[in-house]
């Protein structure tokens, strides 16, 4: 390879420089994803907290003594904030570490594959320069193009980074066919009978149609971001993991870009005139982007969550329609039910030998195989499931 030089894009004035480049060369590439878009990465910059800030690496390689390309794009957010050890869900103790988490689920390069493994050392190399030890992988696709280079770091670290798998699962997803009836009909006829029936029973029940709205415009923002955040103050993720405010001035900032550069589309669903469900979401280059569902666990009788996703799936299908849904990391009852394509995926990382994130990483790994040990026990005892609907009742 010819010079290569790491630029690391911060603010959105430093995007600017590069925006034509930027755009230019994720145009060559089919392959990219929501996380390389431009308007994606531009709301996203204005929606980070206070110990967050971006870090979009960015790899060039001289052509002339005066011109460069782009070769590869890897864009980071870095967390200056505590990172929390764990016991299954409980937290046991917070210390600050800086520590990048990547977006998306590959390194972006048009460069051959033989390449990767010294783009990579490059990347790596300017983190550990910026005092970054530890890298979140958070949804890796095991046929992704970096992970050979990945898995050569697990025995020779020439950039001074130990690339650690954690687990293995299902990314799964939702290949459109047709129309929706087809997609209905490829399912068992035990989840299609249920999944109607548990819409007709909503509507029995609250005594009127099921209301759910789609949330695509900017004029929409204020409202749904009022309506998720009473949703999200009655879900079981917040009463498990602590309540956080989804209606401030910089997610309003950012939905609104969203929405301004049609990437926008959220769904809310009603009882009445009261929002008990939301389903958060992105459409972009014919992919439905699955990010966040919440619904009100007062109100599960109802199963507003089913019922949404339900209601989701018909709108997709009506207009607009995706070629793809990605569910993103994590499994889950209602992805195995309804997806009907999928790809394995890991949660991994990056850490640098002999640093802070090193040891503190090591520790979690105890905690953690303490934490599965007392699982395997609980399911042994066919407990788990009494735990669990314990926890979300909270």
């Amino acid at each position: 390879m010819k010079q290569l030089d790491v630029e690391v894009i911060t603010t959105a004035a430093e995007l600017d420089r590069y925006r034509d480049k930027w755009q230019d060369f994720i145009s060559l590439l089919p392959n990219h994803s929501i996380s390389h878009n431009l308007v994606y990465l531009d709301a996203l910059m204005r929606s980070l907290g206070i110990d967050q800030k971006a870090y979009f690496v960015i790899v060039l390689e001289s052509s002339t003594a005066n011109q460069s390309e782009i070769v590869a794009i890897a864009p980071f957010i870095l967390n200056e904030g505590k990172f929390s050890l764990k016991f299954g869900m409980l937290r046991l103790l917070a210390l600050r570490l800086r520590r990048a988490s990547l977006l998306g689920n590959d390194l972006l390069t048009s460069k051959a594959a033989e390449d990767i493994p010294q783009l990579l050392i490059e990347i790596l190399r300017r983190l550990k320069a910026d005092s970054i030890f530890l890298v979140n992988l958070d949804c890796l696709k095991t046929d992704a193009a970096i992970h050979p280079a990945l898995i050569a770091l697990q025995s020779s670290r020439p950039a001074g980074f130990r690339f650690v798998a954690k687990d293995v699962q299902p990314l799964r997803a939702i290949d459109f066919g047709s129309d929706f009836d087809d997609y209905l009909g490829s399912m068992s006829k035990k989840v299609r009978y249920n999944f109607k029936r548990t819409l007709s029973q909503f509507e029995k029940k609250t005594g009127a149609a099921a209301r759910m709205v789609a949330i695509i415009e900017a004029s929409q923002v204020p409202d749904f971001l009022k309506d998720m955040d009473i949703v999200f103050k009655n879900t079981w993720q917040a009463a498990a993991f602590g309540y956080s405010e989804r209606c401030h001035d910089r997610s309003l900032s950012q939905h609104k870009m969203l929405a301004d550069g049609g990437l926008l589309r959220c769904y809310v669903l009603y009882n009445g005139e009261i929002p008990i469900a939301f389903i958060r979401g992105y459409q972009y280059a014919g992919i439905y982007y699955y990010e966040e569902i919440g619904f009100d666990k007062g109100v599960r009788n109802l199963e507003p969550g089913t019922v949404l996703n339900f209601l989701l799936l018909q709108d997709l299908f009506a207009r607009n329609k995706p070629l793809h849904l990605d569910f993103g990391f994590g499994e889950n009852d209602y992805k195995r039910k309804l997806g009907n394509a999928q790809v394995e995926a890991i949660v991994g990382f990056l850490v640098a030998k002999g640093s802070r994130a090193h040891y503190l990483i090591a520790i979690q790994a105890l905690l953690q195989r303490a934490y599965k040990l007392i699982l395997r026990t609980v399911k042994a005892l066919s407990v788990d499931t009494v735990l669990r609907k314990l926890l979300k009742r909270r």
